[in-house]
């Protein structure tokens, strides 16, 4: 894909990213045992390394590899304004965005370089992206900014889109909260990502299949043997546990389930549920139910 196709696009794309969150460097992945108990022993990966473990090189041999329209220059977090590795970040950022971009010229690769850009403040961001945007990159994509508020992103928006060379773009990493949305054509934003609909379908209790007209709750099974199962109350419960799996997949198969059938389901998964977890609510079993019944995913 070429940069003109790319932009050729009238509105606002959106991406919907592979998302990591904090991570514990005392996991064993073998044996699934940490050494460290809690969230106080686990940190962002950015937090873990003093540079970007990974080169220029490794990073595009990788989007070549998989087959990418579009890569990323790599690019060092910059958590906050006080942070003491803060101006060493910013520079590694743009150093690796020009090597990224020449080499990426070297090899006459097919995909679309893009420019990532860190800062602190708006000054910083335009300064940044400025540079940036002079290597040579068409579109650049602004990072580190998930936590600030949106007052703060539109400023940091007016003060890089002054300095954008004509013709140069946008992407902005982690954002896609309604309130910026009016204002993102104004200041060449050509693309947007945001986790939060796989962090709303993973952690919400009861917002978790999405679909146009209505968000459905998952069903859930517990596991009933493994890693911290006994203080859910599993333990025993194989056999339980398979016939309600075989029971879902016999529900999912069928071409119309009659409401007998579902009562006897929902006998099953009330049953163990309440088991594993004897204070589970009411409601999220009958939002299950209508999840059930209505069977989206069909």
């Amino acid at each position: 894909m070429k940069v003109a196709d790319f932009l050729k696009f009238k509105g606002t794309r959106y991406f919907i990213p592979d998302w990591d969150d904090r991570v514990d460097a005392g996991f064993d992945f073998v044996t699934e045992v940490s050494p460290n108990k809690g969230w106080e022993a686990e940190s962002y990966a950015h937090e873990l390394f003093p540079t970007p473990p990974y080169s220029v090189g490794e990073i595009l041999d990788y989007y070549t590899a998989c087959g990418f329209d579009l890569g990323v220059s790599v690019d060092h977090l910059i958590p906050t304004a006080d942070h003491p590795d803060r101006d060493l970040r910013y520079r590694i950022t743009l150093e690796n965005a020009a090597e990224f971009l020449k080499e990426h010229k070297r090899r006459g690769l097919d995909w679309i370089p893009v420019g990532a850009v860190q800062g602190w403040d708006p000054e910083s961001y335009a300064q940044a992206a400025n540079k940036t945007a002079r290597m040579g990159y068409r579109l650049l994509a602004l990072g580190g900014l998930v936590r600030a508020s949106t007052t703060e992103i539109l400023a940091i928006l007016d003060a890089v889109s002054a300095v954008l060379p004509r013709g140069t773009h946008l992407h902005l990493f982690g954002l896609s909260r309604e309130a910026l949305l009016p204002h993102l054509g104004a200041h060449h934003v050509a693309s947007v990502d945001s986790a939060s609909s796989l962090r709303q379908a993973w952690l919400s209790p009861d917002q978790n299949y999405h679909t146009a007209d209505f968000n459905f709750c998952a069903v859930r099974v517990p596991q009933s043997e493994g890693r911290g199962r006994r203080k859910a109350g599993a333990v025993g419960q194989i056999a339980p546990e398979r016939e309600l799996l075989a029971a879902l997949h016999a529900h999912d198969a069928a071409a119309a389930p009659t409401p007998a059938d579902l009562d006897d389901l929902m006998r099953l998964l009330t049953a163990y549920t309440l088991h594993c977890t004897p204070d589970f609510p009411p409601k999220r079993l009958e939002k299950m139910r209508h999840t059930l019944a209505q069977r989206p995913w069909k």
